[in-house]
């Protein structure tokens, strides 16, 4: 080929590569054009300058209608004025008519560059990954339905409140929804059809309200807090098993092993938190298909080995079995004898049980609706306002009301993109700067606190505390309180507001541009390096602002009773709230606390409804202390007086604040947080899983904790994550799991930081 042997030829030097390493990122073996392009004599082309011969080869891609990596984005033009356009910049076409491709174009001659772009395909390198800038895309078949790919959650019992028979009304149905369709007439599933019969049976014989007051019998005394009212976990565990045991035949497992694998997986799943998740794999993990004689293929063939197809076609059987094991027989067992919720604050799941989740809840959900819920006359037939539906959720000596959107369609997701999402940003962008903080902002804001003390100080004086939250803050908020706050932030001026979807990973990885074109993040401060796809920009003005925000303080509630309306207060779990909790918070600091906020030796945090306040000043942090004793009416908002902390001797206390614990002597920070994202791991080893440790892992020990705190603080953190990990491990008991490797890894990973000391296993 003319162009293979061109690159053979010449050594030219193209963004760091020399054409021995650009044939590294070449498929130098395509000899015909894919894309049936009629190509100008060579003469017309030549009178075409660098960009023009680019723009041409898009515009014949675009009419040839070919997956291409150069018209990747582009679309005809109609009503916009141009013969084609691009919804937003592209990359590609950005690097290709830089310099360095001009220069190769003029090497090159303009046949062989356009026989370059269409014919070959080529890549940059970015940070960990390669971009491809040219060349025909190339389909990746995945399976999105593949059953692997199929998670299970406790979590998806939280609202499902339906009280359903976890075994259908006939044999019949029971066959057609346990096996595979049309196993009802397929003639290598006669025994399982008589498994199912002999379940119905079982089923149907079944003292089902026997068992669970044997077992899960609720409690009579008087409980010290809601928590106590919950089923012992191990009780509900054992009254699944027993009605599993009770209704299933040994045979539907094949043997006693399988049984026990089964039943453990079972009570793995109903003791996992709301985080966690499940695949099908992890559920029939050391389950023995050839113990299965149901699964067996018609008799006539006798005891021969099952070829490959015959052992798919079993396992495809039973990883519908599992599916509906744990889908919809334990859905509908647990649902219609317990009441699923999960704790305020915390991923664990409680199981109470319906009675006395009735009685302890009924005082909170009337005084709730009779002093925060209007009864609306009639339904609100605006289409844009979105219903809600309210769930309770225990605290320890109270209740949490969360808002959950009644609706789940297109329509509110479009909604949430259009209007919701950049209606919070732009709220948030007005906020003062020095009024912003987050958890991992915590050691940043300590650190500079220090140096500021250090500046003004010989050596670092006493320092004092303070930390205290408003009690209900989210039902306590002034509607009118709210909007006031919202009109005094918002200027008179449109905003503009440009959205777009980062991606960006580790491994090393080829991504296809067809999933991700438009542009690269070189540099940026807010968003982490990476492609990003497709930008969007929102156009709104301060007038559709406040009409969104009404909207939002006017979503009507959905119950049996009727439809409601807040008085007071906003939903916790809408989109907006945490914004407005924000907006509003920030006036409380700016007309209680602006003392505070001037005083050098002083500093506030606040986080949601949490405040710290730190300070070298005793009389400082005891003004503060009767101030928010008193509360703060105009906001209506008060403290609760049994989490107020007024501390007064930094020598001996360490202060927990949003899981960094801070000590006041050296004003150092250290994250200790054993309260994991996950609870529950699978039994075997897989890359995945690595991977995911790995990550968690690095999350702990973050730069944004370690760079601000001497070694001792770093080493307290590092420590922590690793042995949360390992304890993790151990409980879940997972085999194989390469600990010598992971801990390697994790060396490697504070060497980078430039961490004194190492992890030992």
């Amino acid at each position: 080929m003319l162009l293979k042997r061109w690159l053979d030829e010449r050594d030219i030097v193209l963004r760091g590569f020399q054409s021995s390493q650009l044939k590294r990122f070449l498929n130098v073996e395509v000899e015909h054009c894919p894309v049936d392009i009629n190509v100008r004599l060579d003469n017309e082309l030549d009178q075409l300058s660098h960009n023009e011969i680019i723009d041409y080869v898009i515009k014949q891609l675009i009419k040839a209608n070919k997956q291409h990596c150069v018209s990747i984005g582009y679309k005809a033009g109609e009503s916009v004025g141009a013969e084609y356009y691009c919804e937003a910049s592209s990359f590609q076409v950005n690097v290709l008519k830089s310099s360095e491709w001009r220069i190769l174009h003029e090497s090159m001659g303009s046949p062989l560059f356009i026989d370059l772009l269409i014919n070959y395909k080529g890549c940059m390198p970015h940070d960990s990954t390669f971009i491809q800038l040219f060349g025909p895309l190339d389909e990746v078949p995945s399976n999105k339905n593949s059953r692997n790919s199929q998670t299970f959650r406790l979590r998806n019992l939280l609202r499902f409140r339906q009280k359903l028979s976890p075994i259908p009304e006939t044999p019949l149905q029971l066959i057609r929804i346990m096996l595979v369709r049309g196993s009802e007439f397929d003639p290598n599933l006669e025994k399982a059809r008589e498994l199912c019969n002999r379940i119905y049976y079982k089923h149907s014989r079944c003292k089902y309200m026997y068992i669970y007051d044997s077992i899960c019998s609720p409690k009579r005394e008087r409980c010290s807090d809601n928590f106590d009212y919950a089923l012992e976990k191990k009780k509900v565990v054992k009254f699944v098993l027993v009605i599993c045991d009770t209704i299933f035949p040994l045979e539907l497992f094949g043997d006693k092993f399988n049984k026990r694998m089964a039943f453990k997986n079972i009570s793995k799943f109903l003791l996992s938190s709301k985080e966690d998740s499940f695949s099908v794999n992890d559920f029939a993990n050391r389950i023995k298909l050839n113990s299965i004689t149901w699964l067996r293929n018609n008799p006539q063939t006798g005891n021969r080995p099952c070829n490959k197809q015959e052992f798919r076609l079993k396992q495809n059987v039973f990883f519908h079995f599992i599916e509906w094991l744990f889908k919809t027989f334990l859905r509908n067992l647990v649902a219609s004898f317990f009441y699923v919720v999960e704790r305020a604050s915390s991923s664990e799941i409680l199981y109470y049980d319906p009675r006395v989740w009735r009685k302890i809840s009924k005082p909170y959900a009337d005084s709730l609706f009779s002093k925060t819920f209007a009864k609306m006359q009639a339904t609100n037939p605006n289409p844009s306002c979105q219903k809600s539906i309210l769930r309770i959720l225990p605290k320890k000596h109270d209740f949490r009301p969360i808002a959950a959107s009644a609706s789940r369609d297109i329509h509110f997701i479009l909604d949430m993109m259009a209007r919701l999402r950049p209606t919070s940003k732009i709220l948030q962008d007005l906020r003062p700067d020095f009024l912003k903080i987050s958890p991992s902002q915590i050691p940043k804001t300590v650190y500079t606190f220090k140096q500021k003390l250090l500046r003004h100080h010989e050596c670092l004086p006493q320092v004092y505390a303070i930390k205290f939250d408003i009690k209900n803050c989210f039902d306590s908020l002034p509607r009118q309180k709210i909007l006031q706050c919202c009109q005094k932030i918002l200027p008179e001026r449109t905003f503009f507001l440009s959205s777009s979807y980062n991606y960006n990973e580790t491994p090393n990885r080829l991504y296809s541009t067809q999933k991700l074109f438009t542009d690269v993040n070189l540099s940026s401060d807010r968003t982490p390096d990476g492609l990003i796809h497709r930008n969007k920009v929102t156009k709104l003005n301060r007038t559709a602002l406040l009409e969104i925000i009404k909207e939002s303080l006017d979503q009507p509630l959905v119950s049996k009773a009727g439809t409601y309306q807040r008085k007071i207060g906003v939903f916790q779990g809408h989109s907006l709230s945490s914004t407005f909790c924000d907006v509003v918070y920030d006036q409380l600091v700016l007309e209680y606390f602006a003392n505070i906020l001037d005083d050098e030796n002083s500093l506030l945090m606040r986080f949601a409804d949490d405040f710290l306040i730190l300070s070298t000043s005793w009389t400082t942090i005891d003004d503060v202390r009767k101030r928010a004793s008193l509360g703060f009416p105009d906001y209506n908002a008060f403290t609760n007086k049994d989490k107020t902390i007024a501390h007064h001797n930094s020598q001996t206390f360490e202060l927990m604040y949003c899981g960094v614990s801070i000590n006041l002597q050296e004003l150092t920070t250290s994250r200790i947080s054993t309260d994991f994202p996950i609870s529950n791991l699978p039994p075997f080893y897989s890359e995945k899983l690595f991977s995911k440790l790995l990550t968690l892992f690095r999350f702990r020990v973050s730069p944004k904790i370690i760079f601000y705190n001497p070694p001792e603080a770093q080493w307290k953190t590092v420590q922590c994550a690793w042995d949360n990990i390992m304890l993790l491990l151990k409980k879940n008991k997972v085999r194989k799991f390469p600990v010598k490797r992971f801990c390697k890894d994790c060396n490697e990973y504070l060497r980078s930081l430039n961490i004194e000391g190492s992890l030992q296993i």
